[in-house]
């Protein structure tokens, strides 16, 4: 079997999505389920349903001949918003992981991981980085490697951001320069005390 390596897979979705030209709005079906059709440019479509009463939502993007080529799962909370996601390739096998971080109403972060549980990637919506592409602000991406933050913030639309071995997938000048530390499933939401000072004590001379 071919193996797809993280930074493809990762790259495909992000073209997938990005490639959306025709949409329906949610409708119920015959399972009494809210479902919704994107279109793609390269004719592969998504299809995304939404249970009301279990609160998973499946999301299966498809070729044209109906080979299904991503399926991905997610838990929703009692407020409809994504809490966490599994995304599985076209022979159902595991994929990645996902965990969605909110603070009260507003999403902050969204934290991907491999099968095994290690951090491939987050994405940090309060952090803005300059894109090198049109100069606006994006949110911040960090990749990791063996569960390790590798290069600086990217801008979420920059060009080599999945790839590992890209020279300049992580080489935006404009960037904080900040290292987020590594995270694991279920962790919290990432907040970091501050260092606390030293103070020393001078005693006056006699």
């Amino acid at each position: 079997m071919k193996k797809i390596s993280v930074p493809a897979v990762l790259l495909m979705v992000i073209l997938i999505l990005s490639q959306a030209i025709q949409s329906e709005v949610y409708s119920y079906d015959g399972a009494d389920q809210i479902s919704r059709t994107v279109v793609h440019k390269d004719g592969t479509y998504t299809t995304t349903q939404r249970d009301r009463d279990t609160r998973i939502l499946v999301r299966e993007t498809k070729k044209r001949n109906n080979t299904l080529i991503m399926r991905s799962e997610f838990v929703l909370d009692v407020k409809g918003r994504e809490r966490k996601g599994r995304v599985y390739d076209g022979q159902n096998n595991l994929l990645f992981i996902s965990e969605f971080v909110y603070d009260n109403d507003e999403l902050i972060e969204e934290r991907v991981f491999d099968s095994k549980g290690k951090v491939v990637r987050r994405l940090l919506y309060k952090v803005k980085v300059v894109s090198k592409l049109d100069g606006r602000s994006r949110p911040a991406l960090v990749s990791y490697q063996n569960g390790k933050p590798i290069g600086d913030l990217v801008a979420l639309d920059d060009p080599g951001v999945f790839s590992t071995t890209s020279r300049n997938a992580h080489s935006s000048k404009k960037s904080a320069g900040a290292r987020p530390k590594p995270v694991q499933p279920g962790s919290a939401s990432g907040k970091t005390s501050k260092p606390k000072r030293k103070i020393r004590i001078f005693k006056p001379r006699s």
